[in-house]
C-alpha cells in the first residue's frame, strides 16, 4: 500500500471535462474526469452530499483512468502484432486485465491544498463484483467512520465505489464488494499445494498509484513467513515479480491465469523478496473471513470442503438444522437460496444476508441422485446473553494442566494440577519460562451494547476462544507466536467466556485482545471479565496459585 498526496487544482477547474471521458453517477456519488498536462483531477460527492476536489500528480495522460484506454478505441489505433511479440505473456495479460482493479482509499488529513489517498489492488473473484485484497490496504477505510468506502479502478476507465464485506486482519486478507449492474469477468481461484520452484508468475498491481502496471517472475521459494504490522504469516509464496507500495492486495497469477496467492509484503533488505498469501491458505480461512452465520446470527450446521472442485459437504454438526433435514457428507450442493453453486466460495457468499428463522432452500446431488431440501436456520447461540452475572467482576476462573501435546487437548477429560483465579488472560509469572503445561479461563465476558465484535488469540503455541457455545477462534497446533481472530454478532449483556491455550517446547506466550462498538483493538481488560461463581467469603484464599503441582 502506497500514501500518495495529490495537489489540489485551482477552482476554475473543478467542472471542465475531457470530450473523451463522460462524468458518471455511481451509488449517489458523481465522478468527473479533467485531464490536464500535469494533472488528473475529480470530483466526488462525499457522505454529506458536498462536493470534494481530488486531484492526483500527472503521470497519467489518458481519460477517466490514468494510464487506459478503452479496449475497442485501443485496437482500433494498434496494428497487429507480430508473432515473436505476442507472445502467451501478452495474451495472458489481455485476459486477465479486466479482472484486475486498482484501490483508492481516501484519507482525511494532510497539509493545505493536498487531498492523501492510499493505493493499494485487487482482483474480482466473482461476477457479482466481490474483490480479493489484502485487509492493511482497506484498514485506513475501515478506521474512516464518515465514508467507510473507497474506488475501485478498471483498466477500461470504469470506476466504483467499493464497500467493506468482511475482514480477517489476523490473516490479512479482505473481501470488497461493488455494485456494477452486469457481471464482470472474474479471476478463478486456483490451488498452491503443488507449486514449484521456477514456474511463471504473474503481478499486476498499483505501485505508487501506477494503475495497472505488469511485472512477471518465477516462484523463487515456498514455505517462507512474512509479517505486516498487524499480521504473522507463516508459509506464504516467494516471487521475483517486482512489486512496490501499491502492489499489496494484488492477485499472483500462474501461466493458467489463476489467482494462487495475494502479494502482501516485501523484503526490505534485499531485492525481488516479495511474498504473497498462499491461495490454499486463503481457501481454508475463506468460511471464517465470510463468517456469515457469526455475523448474521444463524446456524446452518455445514462444513465445506474449500480446497476441491464443487461444494462437497465434509461435515454436518449433530442437531443442527442440516442435520435434522437429513444431510450427509458427502453429499454435493449444487444450488442454494435460488443460486447455482460450483465451489465453496459461491456457497458462503450465498449465505450474506441469511437470518435465524428463515428457511433456506438448498439443492444437493448424492451419488446420482438429486434431492431438494428446505433447512429452517437456527439462532447461532443457544446461550442467551445474561442481565447479570453469576460470579465477580475483575478476572476469570483457572485451571492449570500439565501434559505434552501437538494441540490442544479436552480439558474437561483431564484433572487439573492448579486452580484459581485470572486478574488477566495471561500466562501466570509462576510458569514463565515453563514447559509442557496448558491453561483453561472460565468465566463471562461483558458485552457493552450491540453490535458486531472481533476477539483476537495469539499464541506460542496453540489456543482458541468459545463465547457462549460456539468456538469463535481456533488458533491451535505447534507454531511461533501468531494471531487469530473471529468476528460475531452480539447483544448487550453476559456471556460464557472461555480461553484454552498450551505451550510445548520452546517460547510461550498468550494474549487475548478485542475491538467492537467504540472499542479499538485492545487487550481484553479484567473490567469486562466476570468468574463463573462468586468466590466463597469464608476461605479467602489467593486469588492466583497458578503454579502447577510439583513446580
Amino acid at each position: 500500500m502506497a500514501l500518495i498526496a495529490a495537489p489540489a487544482r485551482p477552482a476554475s477547474e473543478r467542472f471542465r471535462a475531457s470530450e473523451s471521458c463522460s462524468t458518471r453517477k455511481l451509488a449517489g456519488a458523481k465522478i468527473g474526469a479533467v485531464i490536464h498536462a500535469k494533472y488528473t483531477t475529480r470530483t466526488v460527492a462525499d457522505s454529506t452530499g458536498r462536493t470534494l476536489l481530488l486531484a492526483a500528480a500527472a503521470v497519467f495522460l489518458l481519460a477517466c483512468f490514468p494510464g487506459s484506454m478503452p479496449a475497442d478505441e485501443e485496437e482500433k489505433k494498434t496494428a497487429p502484432l507480430p508473432p515473436e511479440r505476442d507472445n502467451p505473456t501478452v495474451h495472458l495479460i489481455k485476459r486477465v486485465m479486466p479482472s484486475i482493479v486498482a484501490l483508492r482509499n481516501f484519507q482525511p488529513g494532510g497539509p493545505k491544498g493536498l487531498v492523501n489517498f492510499a493505493a493499494g489492488s485487487g482482483a474480482v473473484i466473482h461476477p457479482a463484483g466481490y474483490i480479493l485484497t489484502n485487509d492493511h490496504v482497506i484498514m485506513t477505510v475501515a478506521n474512516n467512520k464518515d465514508r467507510p468506502q473507497g474506488l475501485a479502478l478498471f483498466a477500461d476507465g470504469s470506476q466504483y465505489i467499493f464497500k467493506i464485506l468482511a475482514r480477517l486482519p489476523a490473516e490479512d486478507i479482505a473481501i470488497l464488494k461493488i455494485e456494477t449492474g452486469k457481471p464482470l469477468p472474474f479471476l478463478s481461484l486456483g490451488r498452491s499445494h503443488d507449486l514449484v520452484l521456477g514456474e511463471p508468475t504473474l503481478v499486476i498491481g498499483n505501485p505508487n498509484g501506477l494503475a495497472h502496471s505488469v511485472s512477471t517472475g518465477i516462484v523463487s521459494g515456498l514455505q517462507r513467513s512474512t509479517s505486516t504490522k498487524a499480521s504473522f504469516l507463516p508459509s506464504v509464496i516467494q516471487t521475483t515479480a517486482p512489486i512496490s507500495g501499491g502492489s499489496s492486495g494484488s492477485a499472483l497469477i500462474n501461466a493458467l491465469g489463476e489467482i494462487i496467492g495475494v502479494i502482501t509484503s516485501q523484503h526490505d533488505n534485499g531485492q525481488n523478496l516479495n511474498f504473497a498469501i498462499t491461495i490454499d491458505h486463503i481457501r481454508n480461512r475463506f468460511p471464517r473471513l465470510i463468517n456469515a452465520e457469526n455475523l448474521n446470527g444463524f446456524l446452518l450446521g455445514l462444513e465445506i470442503d474449500m480446497l476441491e472442485p464443487g461444494a462437497k459437504i465434509t461435515r454436518v454438526a449433530p442437531n443442527s438444522p442440516a442435520a435434522r433435514e437429513g444431510l450427509q457428507p458427502g453429499d454435493l450442493i449444487t444450488g442454494a437460496a435460488g443460486q447455482k453453486i460450483t465451489s465453496g466460495f459461491e456457497f458462503h457468499l450465498a449465505l450474506m444476508d441469511r437470518a435465524a428463522g428463515e428457511e433456506l432452500p438448498i439443492s444437493i446431488l448424492r451419488g446420482k441422485k438429486s434431492a431438494a431440501v428446505l433447512l429452517k436456520l437456527a439462532p447461532l447461540l443457544s446461550v442467551i446473553a445474561l442481565e447479570k452475572p453469576p460470579g465477580e467482576p475483575g478476572g476469570l476462573d483457572l485451571d492449570v494442566y500439565e501434559g505434552n501435546w501437538s494441540s490442544l487437548p479436552d480439558f474437561d477429560k483431564l484433572k487439573a494440577s492448579g486452580t484459581g483465579r485470572a486478574d488477566s488472560l495471561s500466562i501466570p509469572a509462576g510458569l514463565a519460562g515453563k514447559e509442557y503445561f496448558g491453561l483453561r479461563f472460565r468465566g463471562f465476558v461483558r458485552i457493552p451494547k450491540d453490535g458486531i465484535y472481533t476477539f483476537y488469540a495469539g499464541s506460542d503455541d496453540g489456543s482458541s476462544i468459545l463465547v457462549g457455545d460456539r468456538l469463535l477462534v481456533q488458533n491451535d497446533g505447534l507454531h511461533a507466536y501468531s494471531e487469530a481472530s473471529g468476528t460475531i454478532k452480539l447483544k448487550a449483556g453476559f456471556y460464557p467466556f472461555t480461553a484454552n491455550f498450551f505451550e510445548a517446547t520452546g517460547d510461550e506466550k498468550f494474549a487475548v485482545s478485542w475491538e467492537g462498538p467504540d472499542i479499538k483493538k485492545q487487550a481484553l481488560p479484567a473490567t469486562a471479565l466476570f468468574t463463573k461463581k462468586p468466590t466463597e467469603k469464608k476461605k479467602k484464599a489467593p486469588v492466583v496459585p497458578c503454579q502447577p503441582a510439583g513446580k
